[in-house]
C-alpha cells in the first residue's frame, strides 16, 4: 500500500499548478515542468504517470483519481468540475487556498497537541534517569546505615530495582500495549471511540471539535462554490472532518435532506453543529450565497482555533512545569529524607 503524499507537498504543487494554468501554459507542459522541481520521489513518479496518461488521451480528473494517496475525492471532484465549466484555473486557485488553510489548521492543532506530549515524555525520561542512576548511588549508603528507611524512600528504591531488573519486560509490555491500541483504533468501533474522546476530552475537546467542523465547512463551501450539487458536496466533504462522529452525523443529514428536510433544518436536527453554523447555512439557503457564507464561517472557526491554541498553550506551560517539578522534587525528597533523619539523630 502506497503511503500518503504529504499535504504540504500537494499544497505547493497546486499553488504552482494554478499559476501556470492561469498563464495559459498547456496542461501536459505544466505537469512536466512542475515534476522536475518536486523532491518527493513518489509524487514525481505519480506526476510522470499522469503526464503519460494525458498524452494517451486520458481525462486529467480521471487520471488523478487513480492516485487517491495523493489526490483525495475532494480534489478530484473539484478538478472535474473546473474542467467541465472551463474554469480550471479558478478552481485550482480555490483548491490552493483551501489546501493551504487546511494545512495551517492541521499544523496548528498538531503543534498544540505536541507540546504536552513532549513534556510528558521529558518528565518520564527525567524520572527514569533518576531511578536508574541517582537512586542506586544512595541505596548502598542507606543499606550501610542499618536503619529502617522511610516509606517514600522504600517506594523509590523498589521502583528503581524494578526498572533495573525488569526493564526488558517493561519495554515488551509497553510495546504490546501500543500495538494493541493501534490495532483497536484501526477498527471502526475503536476509531469511533477515539474520535469521541477527541471531541469530549477536557481542554482539547473543544479545540478538536472546532478544527474538525472548520475543515468540513471549508471543504463543503469550496465544493459548493465549484458547482458540485449539495448532497454530493456533503458526501465528499464529510471525510475532511477527520472525525467519525461528525461523519456519521453528516450521513444522517444527507438522509434527512433526501427525505425533504431543508439543509439548515437537517443540520439543526442532528444536534452536533453550533448555532452559528446553522444560522450561516440558513442565511445561505435564503440568499443563494451558501458557498461564501460557509467559507466565512470556516474563517471564523480558524480564528477560534488560533485563540484556543494560544489559551491552551499559555495554560499548559505552567502546569507542565509544575508537574515536572513536583515529580523531580518527590524523588529528591525520597532520596534525602533518610539523610535528614540521620542528621537529626546525630544532632
Amino acid at each position: 500500500m502506497a503511503k500518503d503524499i504529504k499535504l504540504n507537498t500537494i499544497v505547493t504543487f497546486t499553488t504552482q499548478f494554478a499559476s501556470m494554468i492561469g498563464a495559459y501554459i498547456p496542461l501536459v507542459k505544466t505537469i512536466d515542468n512542475l515534476k522536475d522541481d518536486i523532491n518527493d520521489k513518489e509524487f514525481k513518479s505519480i506526476l510522470n504517470s499522469i503526464s503519460e496518461e494525458i498524452k494517451r488521451g486520458v481525462d486529467f480528473a480521471d487520471s488523478i483519481s487513480r492516485y487517491p494517496h495523493a489526490f483525495d475525492t475532494v480534489y478530484v471532484n473539484m478538478v472535474g468540475a473546473g474542467m467541465a465549466s472551463g474554469k480550471l484555473d479558478m478552481t485550482l486557485k480555490q483548491l490552493s487556498t483551501y489546501l493551504t488553510k487546511r494545512a495551517e489548521t492541521a499544523n496548528k492543532v498538531k503543534s498544540a497537541m505536541s507540546y504536552p506530549i513532549f513534556m510528558f515524555f521529558a518528565m518520564t525520561a527525567i524520572m527514569i534517569m533518576m531511578l536508574i542512576f541517582v537512586i542506586p548511588m544512595f541505596q548502598k549508603l542507606f543499606e550501610n546505615s542499618g536503619k529502617e528507611l522511610p516509606k517514600p524512600t522504600q517506594i523509590a528504591i523498589s521502583m528503581s530495582e524494578f526498572l533495573q531488573n525488569h526493564w526488558l519486560i517493561l519495554i515488551i509490555t509497553i510495546v504490546s500495549i501500543i500495538v494493541l491500541i493501534k490495532g483497536y483504533i484501526s477498527t471502526k468501533g475503536g476509531r469511533r471511540k477515539l474520535d469521541l474522546i477527541k471531541i469530549k476530552v477536557p481542554l482539547f475537546g473543544v479545540l478538536n471539535s472546532k478544527a474538525s467542523i472548520s475543515k468540513f465547512i471549508r471543504t463543503f463551501g469550496v465544493l459548493v462554490k465549484s458547482d458540485v450539487p449539495i448532497l454530493k458536496a456533503i458526501e465528499l466533504s464529510k471525510s475532511s472532518s477527520d472525525n467519525l462522529i461528525i461523519e456519521e452525523s453528516l450521513d444522517n443529514i444527507i438522509n434527512m435532506i433526501e427525505k425533504g428536510y431543508g439543509i439548515a433544518e437537517a443540520f439543526r436536527e442532528v444536534g452536533l453543529f453550533p448555532d452559528i453554523v446553522i444560522q450561516m447555512i440558513s442565511s445561505g439557503e435564503e440568499s443563494g450565497n451558501l458557498d461564501e457564507l460557509l467559507i466565512n464561517t470556516a474563517n471564523y472557526y480558524d480564528d477560534q482555533v488560533d485563540n484556543d491554541i494560544k489559551a491552551i498553550v499559555s495554560l499548559i506551560n505552567p502546569i507542565s512545569t509544575v508537574i515536572i517539578s513536583l515529580g523531580v522534587a518527590g524523588l529528591l525528597f525520597a532520596v534525602f529524607l533518610p539523610i535528614f533523619q540521620l542528621g537529626d539523630t546525630l544532632g
